[in-house]
């Protein structure tokens, strides 16, 4: 495999600087730009054998079609933003060979290994052979998905699953309007709403400008959010009513979109979460 120059445009962001750390370590030669750095992101295109857009979703498409000018035809361009289809119709437009990566684990996490990287090949021939051992440098597991494909999914695992979580959050808050001490919460959470909890934490100490990006830069997400408000207003509806038997037709039709094989290996998964919730609250109760 050749050590071909690398130059990551935003090294200087969260996952930037992960990216290079790996880079690096695997003893790629590595270039960058970012907000006051020597190089410029056209300096960084004309010299990279290897152009990663690493930069919000919100400017990756401009970030992209200013250095369009600069490509070559023997470069390969790759971006690692969290939505993909405009990304991708952006590189689409250079002499480059394209191909988009997420890697769906934050920029903290200390190894790709046993992460999933979805990899959405636009255009690649002669970039392929090397790619595939850059990939495999990971040791993550690779899963190859169109761009469509992967936005139209990443609507609902992050997304949605965002929105639910900051949504339940709210829910907290209005607790403490109605003088609800949510410490009282907290101490009679079941297993279940902890780990919840623990959702709601990691995502609100994060970034909110990368988490507002994930939701108004994919075309798919407004869709996922009102399927789950109709799905919502049927629940609500049923208790409403009082309907027992109405709710469990919910619980049941819900339940069938699941084989029974995966639900077997998700309460399996779970209950190895409550051992380690369990573990952690026994530590806080000391």
């Amino acid at each position: 495999m050749k050590k071909s120059l690398i130059g990551i445009i935003g090294d200087k962001g969260n996952f930037g600087r992960r990216l290079k750390e790996f880079c690096l370590a695997n003893g790629f030669n590595v270039i960058g730009s970012d907000f006051k750095t020597p190089l410029s992101n056209k300096g960084v295109v004309k010299k990279s054998d290897v152009v990663i857009f690493s930069v919000p979703p919100r400017v990756a498409v401009s970030v992209i079609e200013e250095v369009l000018p600069f490509s070559r035809s023997e470069q390969l361009w790759l971006d690692v933003t969290s939505v993909k289809v405009l990304p991708i119709e952006a590189m689409r437009k250079s002499k480059a060979e394209v191909v988009g990566l997420h890697p769906m684990s934050a920029p903290s996490v200390d190894s790709f290994e046993g992460q999933v990287i979805i990899k959405c090949v636009e255009r690649l021939d002669k970039w392929r052979d090397w790619l595939d051992e850059f990939l495999l440098l990971t040791k993550a597991k690779i899963v190859e998905r169109s761009p469509h494909t992967h936005d139209v999914y990443g609507a609902m695992v992050q997304s949605l699953l965002h929105d639910i979580l900051i949504a339940m959050m709210g829910v907290l808050g209005t607790m403490r309007a109605h003088q609800l001490d949510p410490k009282l919460l907290f101490e009679q959470a079941s297993p279940l709403f902890y780990f919840q909890l623990v959702l709601m934490g990691r995502v609100l100490s994060r970034d909110a400008k990368l988490y507002a990006d994930i939701q108004v830069c994919n075309p798919y997400t407004l869709p996922a959010v009102r399927s789950f408000e109709a799905h919502i207003k049927i629940l609500r509806r049923k208790i409403e009513r009082n309907d027992t038997d109405g709710f469990i037709v919910e619980f049941e039709r819900a339940k069938s979109y699941v084989k029974e094989s995966d639900l077997r290996e998700f309460s399996d998964v779970f209950e190895e979460i409550v051992k380690v919730i369990a573990q952690k609250r026994a530590k806080q109760s000391t």
